[in-house]
């Protein structure tokens, strides 16, 4: 079976990716723009993962693998434009140093009373606001269109399938609201492709670049 995971052996050098296309056989590729996790936030989201999936059921888990915090969805992607976008990647990595945040909270999506995603929340990231703002300003400057909704930073954790431990999970939400998980830094920015699958998405890395920038 497919597993969903970010393969880090798959980062594309983008003068590659019209190649890389061509033997997929497609025109456009399904992609974001997002912060890659340290090992030591990803492996505190997964046991966080399992504490909750053992007390609540009906929530399909992303794969710890997967886990990322999204800065941009850009959706169906043209060729053309996959070199542009990694440039735009390259040159706004080297502007930040690496980010610090918080990993605080458990949420959902629309809210806690009906719980559809749940999350989980960052605190203290001015600089991953910034960081956000000048990749939304690049894309609207590519030709992208832009987002209409307020950036909320967040991390997806699950997705809830049915409700069968909805009142577990409502419990469980108002319990880890403010939980702390630590402090973390995070230094790889990356364009991504997620190739739909019926296990579920497959996360590959089409350009990654690291902040590195010193003040």
């Amino acid at each position: 079976m497919l597993q969903p995971c970010i393969d880090k052996k798959q980062c594309l050098c983008y003068l590659c990716i019209l190649s890389y296309m061509r033997r997929k056989s497609v025109e456009t590729l399904r992609t974001f723009i997002a912060l890659l996790l340290p090992d030591e936030a990803l492996g505190a989201l997964e046991r966080e993962q399992q504490c909750l999936a053992g007390r609540a059921g009906g929530v399909k888990w992303v794969k710890p693998g997967a886990i990322h915090l999204t800065l941009a969805f850009l959706g169906s992607t043209p060729a053309a434009a996959i070199a542009r976008i990694s440039t735009l990647v390259q040159a706004t990595a080297a502007r930040f140093k690496p980010i610090d945040f918080t990993l605080q909270g458990i949420g959902a999506f629309p809210n806690e009373r009906n719980p559809k995603v749940v999350w989980a929340g960052l605190r203290g990231c001015a600089g991953l606001l910034e960081l956000q703002r000048l990749i939304a300003v690049g894309l609207e400057e590519l030709g992208f269109q832009k987002d209409r909704k307020p950036f909320a930073a967040h991390i997806t954790l699950g997705r809830v399938r049915d409700g069968s431990g909805r009142s577990a999970l409502r419990a469980l939400l108002a319990e880890r609201r403010d939980f702390m998980f630590g402090e973390f830094q995070a230094g790889r920015l990356a364009l991504i492709e997620s190739d739909l699958q019926p296990a579920g998405p497959v996360y590959t890395i089409v350009h990654e670049s690291r902040l590195q920038h010193h003040r």
